[in-house]
């Protein structure tokens, strides 16, 4: 099946307004607004003109889920217009739906009042919530503040534990939980047990009404930006570290060579031709923090709008509930203090959205959370899933044209071993697929649909299901990433 496209405009904060379910006890918070629906009153959620985009469904041990807006991705809702979710698992389970607004604010929406308290599902069936009915207790209606929103699903074959926070009306929950620490809390309770976990998400963006389409007269007085006539460029920056400083981070074996892989093929005539001037590779002590911020300010500072960028990084990452704080794990890092020598992620933030111009950035990360799955052979690279998840929902909001694909999901760790010829599974067959591998039409041109569904394919199928990418972001998905030739 054919992703949609996941195209969006600039839109500013959004959050969320509810009313009291009939059965809440509770009495409204101040920011909820409440209004009377023939018959019955619900829970309002208020958002406003939203581009959805459905996530690939990360599964485990034979269990799915998936997670949607009713109107499909790309679709515009407008000030008034009802928005209905619709979750599905590919058999019965436990679920919890979590809505994240443009602030990083949490709400569990599901279960709720109306529902199974403990959010107990039949498989194979959609679970609608919007619709103002007593299963799902809420209805979701179109209006103002906006911003860049995520849909979470979480399911599992044993009950979840309810996350803590503030009860609101009609059940739903204010959750303290950050976005980081929510993934590992349902990854935690599942963790060394039979349990099976899936979890999917969907992109959500909101503002106050559909684009304006530009006239005869406006296309007229509009000046045509001077780079408009100039040959777009390709820049790469890849960043690979298999040896720490630090006695204290474990070292990995391949992402150095997963580097190398990746800049080899960006710099190949034959694969991405990127000239040397516009190619910057730091591997192992290269791979400094001062190096890797570098790389971003002033390397990558000097694309324009029309250009396209690839980004790589390979090794290890952590996240710090502490600070609500994600970092790469540079060469130079020090876990005991992660704030001063390791790459925070909002510095990424700031200088991908205050100083790259480039309208096209495809950010390749095999780098996931770690642990130990006993795997012969196998060693597992040590990073929480959200480095990539966080970078994106803080990004959407301010920068167009840009694609996330990282090596895996929650729950999962990213793989590398000598089965791979020495790579990461991830990287492995991301440069087979770069190189052709691929081109599911024959056309001699690798899309990021095409490149999504090969290597997401060939990485469940090689890890047994153990491991299954994910490509997210707000992008066309007939943008070119590799041309045979």
């Amino acid at each position: 099946m054919r992703r949609p496209d996941m195209r969006h405009v600039t839109s500013t904060e959004t959050r969320i307004r509810a009313l009291p379910h009939p059965r809440a006890a509770e009495a409204s918070p101040e920011f909820l607004r409440t209004r009377p629906l023939p018959g019955r009153v619900y829970t309002a959620l208020v958002v406003c003109f939203l581009l959805a985009i459905v996530a690939p469904v990360y599964a485990q041990r034979g269990l799915e889920v998936s997670i949607r807006a009713d109107k499909g991705s790309g679709i515009p809702y407008v000030d008034g217009e009802r928005l209905l979710i619709q979750a599905r698992a590919s058999a019965a389970c436990y679920l919890h739906v979590v809505y994240q607004d443009a602030s990083g604010g949490l709400f569990l929406i599901f279960p709720n009042d109306g529902s199974d308290p403990r959010g107990h599902v039949a498989g194979g069936t959609d679970l609608e919530l919007g619709k103002g009915q007593e299963i799902d207790g809420f209805e979701f209606t179109i209006t103002a503040p906006y911003g860049a929103e995520m849909l979470r699903a979480y399911a599992s074959t044993a009950p979840l534990p309810l996350p803590p926070g503030e009860k609101l009306g009609g059940g739903m929950i204010r959750l303290t939980d950050s976005p980081d620490g929510l993934d590992l809390r349902y990854a935690d309770a599942t963790q060394g047990s039979r349990a099976a976990l899936a979890t999917a998400s969907a992109l959500l963006r909101t503002t106050a009404a559909a684009p304006r389409t530009r006239d005869k007269e406006d296309a007229a007085s509009s000046a045509v930006p001077e780079e408009s006539f100039r040959k777009p460029r390709i820049f790469g920056l890849v960043v690979g570290v298999s040896r720490y400083a630090s006695a204290g981070i474990r070292p990995l074996q391949y992402a150095d060579d997963d580097a190398r892989a990746m800049a080899a093929f960006l710099a190949d005539k034959n694969g991405a031709g990127i000239p040397p001037a516009q190619l910057r590779v730091l591997i192992d002590e290269d791979a400094s923090r001062e190096n890797i911020l570098d790389a971003f300010r002033d390397f990558l500072s000097t694309s324009e709008s029309g250009d396209l960028v690839y980004i790589y990084f390979a090794g290890h990452g952590i996240t710090s509930p502490s600070q609500n704080a994600t970092y790469f794990l540079s060469s130079d890092a020090d876990l005991a203090r992660p704030q001063s020598t390791a790459v925070d992620q909002a510095e990424i933030t700031a200088l991908l959205t205050q100083r790259v111009k480039a309208g096209k950035i495809v950010f390749f990360i095999d780098a996931c959370h770690g642990g130990g799955l006993g795997l012969t052979g196998v060693r597992l690279r040590g990073a929480t899933t959200v480095l990539s998840s966080r970078l994106l929902t803080e990004l959407v909001s301010k920068k167009d044209g840009t694609a996330f694909f990282s090596a895996s999901r929650a729950a999962e760790q990213s793989q590398e071993g000598p089965r791979w010829d020495g790579h990461g599974v991830f990287t492995y067959y991301l440069v087979k697929g770069l190189r052709g591998a691929a081109d599911a039409n024959a056309d001699t041109k690798v899309t990021v649909d095409e490149l999504a569904d090969y290597v997401g394919a060939q990485v469940k199928s090689d890890t047994g299901g153990r491991q299954h990418p994910e490509l997210k972001g707000f992008f066309d998905n007939d943008l070119v990433l590799s041309v045979s030739r």
